[in-house]
Order: C-alpha cells, then structure tokens, then sequence
C-alpha cells in the first residue's frame, strides 16, 4: 500500500535538492504547534462576549485570507512543477520515470479529458445516442448520458420559493438543511 504524501519524511538529500523545502517544513510545524493555542484562544474570546468573539473571528477570517493566499501560490508552483516542468526535465533525457532512494519513483504520464465543445451540447449528446461504440465498462456510449441537476441551482431555486413565495420543496423528494454561517462585510466610516 502506497504512503500517504504527509507521511513521506524530508530527507537530507531531498533538502539538498530544493534547499527552500526546509523552510516550509519549518512553518507547517509552526502552524500546527499555534493550532491549539489558536483553539484555546478563540475559546477565550467567545466567552468574553459577542463584540470580542466578532473581532476575534474578523482576526482569524483576516489570517485565513492570507494563509490562502499563501496557499493558493504554493499550489500554483507545485501544479508548474508537476504539468510542465518536471514532463519536461524527463522528456530532455529521454525517461518516463526515475526510482529514487528514499523508496519512491517520479514518473509521468498523459491523461486524456474530454468536454463536450462549447455549443455543441444537443450534438453531441445525439452523437453518443447514436454511436455504436462502446465506453470503458462495455456499456453503450448513451449509457455515459445521465440527468443531473447542480445542488447550488437547486438550493438557491428552494431559497427563492420558499424567501417569495413562502414555499418549500416537498419533504419526500427533497432533504433540506439550513446551515448557520458567518460573513464579513466592510462598512463605511461615518
């Protein structure tokens, strides 16, 4: 059974190799350190009453957005690394894969996606009604076609009813859940 990619350990020779690693290593250790004072101090301002837990949330809702940011950068270099430069660095010399020490192989490979071109919905959706090929299970290609509806477009049409027209989905056919949520809104100074 594979390793889960948090168990891998950074080793010396893969710190030799991207030396800034051990930075990051050092702050997600950081990070989950801080987790239960974090915990213990949201706690804290909570019982203090609703003006000091609203600006405690304001502080960590603030934290979150840059730790998102960070997040969102981190993971658009390591999508590079993965789609193009690390193909690419195996493409120049020839190989697919490369077993390294630590018990692990890199390798690359393609991976097909298809989506239906934009416009041609109705086509192709009677093309795969038609076709005689078969998919990967051996079933008939119009057996890939299923009707779906999008769980946001439903739940906002069940808010729609019943915030309007005070009506709500039928109980047998639809489960509903409310749940509660917190929101930030700058306001102007006066």
């Amino acid at each position: 059974m594979a390793k889960k990619r948090a168990d891998i350990p950074i080793t010396a020779p893969m710190m030799q190799a991207l030396p800034a690693v051990y930075e990051w290593v050092k702050i997600v250790q950081s990070m989950q350190a801080a987790l239960p004072k974090l915990a213990a101090d949201l706690q804290q301002a909570e019982r203090t009453g609703s003006v000091t837990a609203a600006r405690a949330f304001l502080a960590f809702y603030a934290a979150k957005q840059q730790l998102d940011e960070a997040v969102k950068a981190f993971n658009s270099l390591f999508e590079d690394m993965k789609e193009d430069r690390i193909p690419g660095a195996l493409e120049l010399e020839g190989v697919t894969h490369v077993p390294l020490e630590e018990g692990y192989r890199i390798q690359t490979a393609e991976t097909m996606y298809v989506s239906i071109a934009k416009g041609k919905r109705n086509e192709a959706m009677e093309w795969l009604r038609t076709n005689a090929a078969q998919s990967k299970d051996g079933g008939a290609l119009a057996d890939l076609i299923i009707e779906t509806i999008n769980a946001s477009t439903l739940s906002a049409a069940g808010r729609f009813m019943l915030e309007n027209h005070s009506q709500d989905l039928p109980s047998e056919l639809f489960e509903t859940y409310f749940q509660p949520t917190t929101s930030v809104t700058k306001i102007q100074k006066r």
